[in-house]
């Protein structure tokens, strides 16, 4: 008898110790993801601020504000809510950033070549980005699904991860393939 509670003790806290691991690694990878939009809005505001008042500042400052936003939600596994809101702030950073560069382009910009390339690089982070907050995401559902997680799992009211594959019905969300397309928009200009 005594034996058997010391297995089952000791595989309980295995499970914990795994759901922890994996609920801190969504939230990490999320968290990456949203600071590197972030980053490339930054890249893009400070090489070529827009002039106060534009419409360029006001799609800027909405895509920074809906980034930070979703930034806020790191302590917690996003909700569909929250990667739909996520893949919104991704979509308007990723138009606010288009406009500056399309706008630098037709100006002549001295520096136009060096910050396309950033954004170029910005946003293939950003794409591995995403796929590894996917692959964190499908660990903790498998982690949640295996025993003695799985019992834990249900105890504890832990809800599976979602990843934006599970979200890819959503509107307006920034497939992979859209993603290449833009980085290869950018690269080319």
């Amino acid at each position: 008898m005594v034996g058997m509670w010391l297995v089952v003790s000791s595989l309980s806290g295995c499970g914990v110790q795994r759901m922890q691991s994996g609920e801190q690694e969504v939230k990490s990878e999320w968290a990456s993801l949203m600071f590197l939009t972030m980053e490339q809005l930054d890249a893009v505001s400070k090489a070529w601020p827009a002039h106060a008042g534009s419409t360029n500042e006001t799609v800027l400052n909405k895509a920074k504000e809906a980034v930070r936003v979703s930034m806020s939600k790191w302590q917690e596994i996003p909700s569909e809510a929250d990667i739909k809101e996520g893949v919104q702030a991704m979509s308007l950073a990723a138009s606010a950033v288009d406009a500056q560069l399309a706008k630098a382009k037709e100006t002549g910009a001295k520096d136009f070549q060096e910050v396309s390339a950033a954004v170029a690089e910005f946003r293939g982070r950003a794409v591995t980005a995403r796929e590894r907050y996917t692959i964190a995401a499908r660990t903790y559902n498998d982690i949640l699904r295996l025993y003695p997680s799985k019992w834990l799992a249900k105890a504890m009211a832990k809800e599976p991860a979602l990843s934006f594959e599970d979200g890819s019905k959503m509107e307006g969300t920034l497939t992979q393939a859209s993603m290449l397309d833009r980085l290869g928009v950018a690269s080319d200009h």
